[in-house]
């Protein structure tokens, strides 16, 4: 069973050769793996690596099952005793085999299903964020979708209690965040109350006074918004202070610090394209919304985060 095994090695340790060649491969001659039924036109190359491993699996119980049978054969029909030990031999090495086979692939699949799809493009290859925390300080949101044209954001049209409430010169005198329920109640000058869904940080929230750079947890407590509000014009984004991360219509810093007393950039901000996905600490609101109330927001605003 061994030598089988052997003659399917050189189809594997030419697979990363195979994995660096990028663009489309329009093959000369039907494959293999169209004459069962895969079809393998206008493909990359990195796809014929995968189906060759599936098709190395499909032959790998193939030869185990035939080998089998012989070995059966052998132990019920012969009647010479080396034969027979021979047939026996014969089964236990075609259970091996399958079985090495079966517990290797299963194992790749536990510790992490990707690795058996070849995805090896360069193109897939990122850098990770620089190691700071709030949105305001620079560091790239995770699931950035690239680059939005002119540094523009999506949004929808507001609501129109939204609308309403941000209306008639009203402002914003209190902001209250449940990060457990990922809510968030916005007081006005007139005492009205509206509430929007959220999203906080990608590793939760921090216990009061408890949280430092980096942790992206949202800090829990009461701040006050500080003087750094940045509101996107004519339709533009703000961004990051690197410039990498689009944060949507604006961005409100809610004045948190670590223990040293220096400003974290944890703030109220939207996205690029208008989802509310986890933050690296910060508070993410839709942008319609964030449009409407960031102009009501004053430096002093109260912020309760519990």
């Amino acid at each position: 069973m061994k030598k089988y095994y052997l003659l399917l090695t050189p189809l594997f340790s030419l697979t990363p050769i195979f994995a660096l060649a990028q663009g489309e491969y329009q093959a000369l001659e039907p494959t293999l793996f169209e004459s069962i039924g895969v079809t393998t036109a206008n493909t990359n190359l990195v796809d014929y690596i995968q189906n060759g491993f599936t098709l190395f699996l499909v032959v790998t119980i193939v030869l185990s099952v035939l080998l089998m049978v012989v070995g059966g054969v052998e132990i019920i029909v012969s009647q010479v005793p080396g034969v027979k030990v021979q047939g026996k031999q014969r089964i236990y090495a075609a259970l091996t085999g399958l079985a090495l086979a079966l517990s290797s692939v299963l194992l790749l699949q536990i510790l992490n299903p990707k690795i058996t799809q070849f995805d090896l493009s360069l193109s897939n290859i990122s850098t990770p964020p620089p190691n700071t925390s709030g949105g305001g300080n620079g560091q790239t949101d995770p699931g950035q979708q690239g680059n939005i044209d002119a540094g523009e954001y999506f949004k929808d049209e507001p609501q129109q209690d939204m609308v309403d409430f941000t209306s008639d010169g009203k402002t914003i005198s209190k902001i209250d965040i449940d990060p457990q329920t990922k809510k968030m109640t916005l007081t006005n000058s007139s005492g009205e109350t509206i509430v929007r869904d959220i999203n906080i940080g990608q590793s939760g929230f921090s216990a009061p006074g408890e949280g430092y750079q980096g942790d992206n947890k949202t800090p829990t407590g009461t701040f006050s918004v500080n003087s750094d509000i940045r509101i996107g014009e004519n339709g533009q984004a703000v961004f990051t202070s690197n410039g990498q991360t689009n944060m949507g219509a604006a961005f409100v810093n809610i004045g948190a610090t670590d223990s040293g007393g220096v400003d974290r950039g944890i703030g109220i901000h939207g996205s690029n394209d208008n989802r509310l996905r986890p933050t690296n600490g910060c508070i993410r609101m839709k942008n319609e919304d964030l449009e409407l109330i960031a102009p009501l927001i004053q430096s002093g605003t109260q912020i309760n985060i519990s």
